[in-house]
């Protein structure tokens, strides 16, 4: 009897140690990313600056459009974002190929669910991981909507437009 009971207790042993094993590696990683401060906008008054590079139009079903059998193509562009503190916004919008467009609308915050709820500091503001923007053209009055989003996992900010374009990094100017 004492025998089963020694093998019957090996398995044993041995699924606790892997269990232990597991649990102290995966606890790891998990302190491993707390110890990494979270990436987070401070402030998201200011200009923002970005590159869209050439991408291939796209239909309502995001297949590349057709002109003659060739994918037909947008040139890059920078855009240049400005959010001001009273809820206005502007987008200049240049091409590689010399054109510009200029919008002007109203923005407004995302908040950030990783805060938490109650502040350390009671001076702390709300703090945003989005910004939306409801834009017009100057000129013709085209309506664009755009977003410039947190990416934690690439530690920047991103610009995401219609679902036919390519989103694309932005830097706040100093």
């Amino acid at each position: 009897m004492t025998h089963q009971s020694s093998s019957f207790s090996m398995p044993l042993l041995a699924w606790l140690i892997l269990g232990s094993w597991l649990f102290v590696g995966c606890s790891e990683s998990t302190v491993r990313s707390v110890d990494q401060p979270l990436f987070a906008v401070e402030t998201w008054l200011g200009t923002w600056v970005g590159e869209q590079p050439e991408h291939a139009m796209r239909n309502a079903n995001g297949e590349p459009i057709l002109i003659r059998g060739k994918a037909a193509t947008v040139k890059g562009s920078t855009y240049t974002f400005t959010i001001n503190a009273d809820g206005t916004a502007h987008l200049h919008q240049a091409f590689a190929d010399g054109r510009t467009m200029t919008f002007a609308g109203k923005w407004r915050g995302q908040l950030d669910e990783n805060q938490p709820s109650i502040p350390s500091n009671p001076s702390d503001k709300p703090r945003l991981r989005a910004v939306v923007f409801e834009l017009a053209a100057t000129d013709t009055g085209a309506y664009r909507q755009y977003v410039l989003a947190v990416d934690t996992a690439a530690r920047q900010v991103n610009c995401i437009g219609t679902s036919s374009e390519p989103a694309f990094s932005v830097q706040l100017q100093q």
